[in-house]
Protein backbone atom coordinates (compact mmCIF):
# COMPACT_ATOMS: atom_id res chain seq x y z
CA UNK A 1 0.00 0.00 0.00
CA UNK A 2 0.85 3.38 -0.93
CA UNK A 3 1.98 6.24 1.79
CA UNK A 4 -0.72 8.49 0.76
CA UNK A 5 -3.56 5.16 0.86
CA UNK A 6 -2.33 3.94 4.17
CA UNK A 7 -2.38 7.68 6.10
CA UNK A 8 -6.14 8.39 4.67
CA UNK A 9 -6.73 4.67 5.81
CA UNK A 10 -5.58 5.97 9.37
CA UNK A 11 -7.39 9.19 9.20
CA UNK A 12 -10.47 6.78 8.38
CA UNK A 13 -9.85 5.12 11.77
CA UNK A 14 -9.96 8.37 14.06
CA UNK A 15 -9.51 8.57 17.20
CA UNK A 16 -5.98 8.54 16.31
CA UNK A 17 -3.59 8.96 19.42
CA UNK A 18 -0.29 11.14 18.99
CA UNK A 19 1.45 7.34 20.08
CA UNK A 20 -0.26 5.66 16.99
CA UNK A 21 0.66 8.66 14.52
CA UNK A 22 4.42 8.52 15.77
CA UNK A 23 4.31 5.01 14.97
CA UNK A 24 2.42 5.00 11.93
CA UNK A 25 5.63 7.95 11.03
CA UNK A 26 8.67 6.00 11.83
CA UNK A 27 7.14 2.90 10.01
CA UNK A 28 6.38 4.96 6.70
CA UNK A 29 9.98 6.71 7.24
CA UNK A 30 11.42 3.61 7.06
CA UNK A 31 9.82 1.83 4.46
CA UNK A 32 10.33 4.80 2.09
CA UNK A 33 13.65 6.16 3.44
CA UNK A 34 11.86 9.76 4.38
CA UNK A 35 14.02 12.16 6.26
CA UNK A 36 17.59 10.47 5.61
CA UNK A 37 19.01 13.18 3.38
CA UNK A 38 18.90 16.73 3.17
CA UNK A 39 15.41 17.25 3.34
CA UNK A 40 13.54 18.80 -0.18
CA UNK A 41 16.95 18.89 -2.04
CA UNK A 42 17.46 15.25 -2.81
CA UNK A 43 16.16 12.76 -0.17
CA UNK A 44 12.83 11.04 0.30
CA UNK A 45 10.15 12.93 1.49
CA UNK A 46 6.71 12.89 1.61
CA UNK A 47 4.42 13.83 -0.95
CA UNK A 48 1.54 16.58 -0.69
CA UNK A 49 -0.69 14.05 -0.74
CA UNK A 50 0.24 12.37 2.03
CA UNK A 51 1.00 15.92 3.73
CA UNK A 52 -2.75 17.15 3.43
CA UNK A 53 -3.84 13.93 5.56
CA UNK A 54 -1.31 14.05 8.09
CA UNK A 55 -1.41 17.56 8.69
CA UNK A 56 -4.97 17.11 10.17
CA UNK A 57 -3.74 14.47 11.92
CA UNK A 58 -1.28 16.34 13.51
CA UNK A 59 -3.86 18.73 14.57
CA UNK A 60 -5.85 16.36 16.04
CA UNK A 61 -3.72 14.65 18.35
CA UNK A 62 -2.48 18.23 19.60
CA UNK A 63 1.09 16.64 19.78
CA UNK A 64 3.85 19.93 19.31
CA UNK A 65 6.56 17.87 19.07
CA UNK A 66 5.60 15.52 16.96
CA UNK A 67 4.28 18.53 14.93
CA UNK A 68 7.78 19.56 14.50
CA UNK A 69 9.59 16.40 13.40
CA UNK A 70 6.75 16.06 10.65
CA UNK A 71 7.68 19.77 9.45
CA UNK A 72 11.70 19.90 10.25
CA UNK A 73 12.12 16.52 8.41
CA UNK A 74 9.41 14.83 6.24
CA UNK A 75 7.47 17.67 4.75
CA UNK A 76 8.54 18.88 1.58
CA UNK A 77 9.48 22.52 1.20
CA UNK A 78 6.46 24.01 -0.52
CA UNK A 79 7.14 27.29 -2.63
CA UNK A 80 6.18 26.86 -6.12
CA UNK A 81 6.06 22.92 -5.52
CA UNK A 82 3.19 21.42 -7.45
CA UNK A 83 -0.85 21.56 -5.60
CA UNK A 84 0.91 23.43 -2.85
CA UNK A 85 -1.76 25.57 -2.71
CA UNK A 86 -4.13 22.52 -1.67
CA UNK A 87 -2.28 22.38 2.07
CA UNK A 88 -2.99 25.89 2.76
CA UNK A 89 -6.32 24.94 4.90
CA UNK A 90 -4.23 22.29 7.05
CA UNK A 91 -1.16 24.96 7.72
CA UNK A 92 -2.85 27.62 8.96
CA UNK A 93 -4.99 24.78 11.53
CA UNK A 94 -1.10 24.08 12.36
CA UNK A 95 -0.31 27.86 12.91
CA UNK A 96 -3.14 28.12 15.10
CA UNK A 97 -3.20 24.49 16.98
CA UNK A 98 0.66 24.92 17.73
CA UNK A 99 2.62 28.13 19.57
CA UNK A 100 5.36 29.76 17.05
CA UNK A 101 8.23 28.68 19.68
CA UNK A 102 6.51 25.07 18.61
CA UNK A 103 6.79 24.86 15.19
CA UNK A 104 7.09 28.52 13.95
CA UNK A 105 10.77 28.19 12.55
CA UNK A 106 9.94 24.75 10.75
CA UNK A 107 6.82 25.89 9.33
CA UNK A 108 8.85 29.07 8.11
CA UNK A 109 10.95 27.11 6.33
CA UNK A 110 8.28 24.70 4.42
CA UNK A 111 6.42 27.91 2.95
CA UNK A 112 9.11 30.03 2.82
CA UNK A 113 11.91 27.85 0.62
CA UNK A 114 11.51 27.42 -2.84
CA UNK A 115 10.96 23.76 -3.67
CA UNK A 116 13.77 22.34 -6.26
CA UNK A 117 10.77 20.29 -7.97
CA UNK A 118 8.36 23.71 -8.99
CA UNK A 119 5.65 23.60 -11.38
CA UNK A 120 4.79 26.72 -13.45
CA UNK A 121 1.90 29.14 -12.06
CA UNK A 122 2.03 27.30 -8.94
CA UNK A 123 2.57 29.67 -5.12
CA UNK A 124 5.46 31.10 -4.31
CA UNK A 125 6.98 31.09 -1.21
CA UNK A 126 5.73 34.27 -0.51
CA UNK A 127 2.78 34.01 -1.83
CA UNK A 128 2.07 30.72 0.08
CA UNK A 129 3.18 32.00 3.10
CA UNK A 130 1.18 35.27 3.09
CA UNK A 131 -2.05 33.34 2.02
CA UNK A 132 -1.68 31.00 5.09
CA UNK A 133 -1.26 34.27 7.44
CA UNK A 134 -4.60 35.67 5.80
CA UNK A 135 -6.54 32.58 7.38
CA UNK A 136 -5.32 33.37 11.06
CA UNK A 137 -7.66 34.70 13.09
CA UNK A 138 -5.44 35.85 15.65
CA UNK A 139 -4.06 39.04 13.72
CA UNK A 140 -0.88 39.66 15.98
CA UNK A 141 0.25 36.14 14.38
CA UNK A 142 -0.38 36.99 10.85
CA UNK A 143 1.57 39.83 11.20
CA UNK A 144 4.24 37.79 12.99
CA UNK A 145 4.39 34.97 9.75
CA UNK A 146 3.85 37.71 7.12
CA UNK A 147 6.60 40.21 8.44
CA UNK A 148 9.23 36.98 9.67
CA UNK A 149 9.13 35.75 6.21
CA UNK A 150 9.24 38.96 3.91
CA UNK A 151 12.35 40.45 5.77
CA UNK A 152 14.32 37.07 5.33
CA UNK A 153 13.44 37.46 1.32
CA UNK A 154 15.91 39.86 -0.37
CA UNK A 155 14.28 39.51 -4.28
CA UNK A 156 11.72 41.58 -5.28
CA UNK A 157 8.20 39.17 -4.86
CA UNK A 158 5.53 39.20 -7.53
CA UNK A 159 1.75 38.39 -5.56
CA UNK A 160 -0.86 36.54 -7.99
CA UNK A 161 -3.45 36.32 -5.33
CA UNK A 162 -5.79 39.03 -4.17
CA UNK A 163 -6.01 37.02 -0.79
CA UNK A 164 -1.77 37.52 -0.74
CA UNK A 165 -2.25 41.21 -1.59
CA UNK A 166 -4.59 41.99 1.28
CA UNK A 167 -2.65 39.85 4.06
CA UNK A 168 0.46 41.77 3.28
CA UNK A 169 -1.59 45.01 3.38
CA UNK A 170 -2.90 44.32 6.29
CA UNK A 171 -0.42 42.63 8.18
CA UNK A 172 2.30 44.09 6.97
CA UNK A 173 1.56 48.05 6.13
CA UNK A 174 -1.62 48.49 8.54
CA UNK A 175 -0.27 46.42 11.92
CA UNK A 176 3.73 47.43 10.81
CA UNK A 177 6.03 49.47 12.38
CA UNK A 178 7.82 52.30 10.63
CA UNK A 179 10.75 49.58 9.78
CA UNK A 180 7.88 47.31 8.70
CA UNK A 181 6.34 49.66 6.56
CA UNK A 182 9.85 51.14 5.33
CA UNK A 183 10.68 47.74 4.67
CA UNK A 184 8.01 46.67 1.93
CA UNK A 185 7.27 50.06 0.68
CA UNK A 186 10.84 50.25 -0.39
CA UNK A 187 10.60 46.25 -1.89
CA UNK A 188 7.21 47.90 -3.62
CA UNK A 189 9.27 50.99 -5.32
CA UNK A 190 11.38 48.72 -7.03
CA UNK A 191 8.46 47.08 -9.44
CA UNK A 192 7.20 48.02 -12.42
CA UNK A 193 3.58 48.46 -12.37
CA UNK A 194 2.86 45.83 -14.46
CA UNK A 195 4.37 43.62 -11.60
CA UNK A 196 2.01 44.89 -8.60
CA UNK A 197 -0.66 42.53 -10.12
CA UNK A 198 -2.99 42.15 -7.01
CA UNK A 199 -1.83 44.18 -5.03
CA UNK A 200 -2.22 46.87 -7.58
CA UNK A 201 -5.78 47.03 -6.99
CA UNK A 202 -5.34 46.71 -2.98
CA UNK A 203 -3.10 50.02 -3.27
CA UNK A 204 -5.39 51.63 -5.59
CA UNK A 205 -8.77 50.62 -3.12
CA UNK A 206 -6.82 51.80 0.12
CA UNK A 207 -5.28 54.59 -1.66
CA UNK A 208 -6.30 57.32 0.51
CA UNK A 209 -5.13 55.41 3.65
CA UNK A 210 -2.02 54.48 2.18
CA UNK A 211 -0.68 58.45 1.84
CA UNK A 212 -2.11 59.37 5.31
CA UNK A 213 0.15 56.28 6.62
CA UNK A 214 3.13 57.00 5.27
CA UNK A 215 4.07 60.80 6.85
CA UNK A 216 2.47 59.13 10.44
CA UNK A 217 5.17 56.15 10.35
CA UNK A 218 8.06 58.40 9.57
Amino acid sequence: MSAELAVEDLASRKPVSALELRTFLDAASAKFGWGVEDRGRHGAIASVRFCWSFLNLLVDVGDPELAKLFLSKFCPRLGKKKENASLIPGFIKIASTFSWDDVGEALLDVLGTQSPEYGYGEDSAVELLLRVAAGFNDRALGRLYSLKLWRNRKEEMVLHSSTAAEALWSHAICLGDSQSFDMVTSKLDKMEPSELGPFGNVLAQHGTAWHSMAPSLN
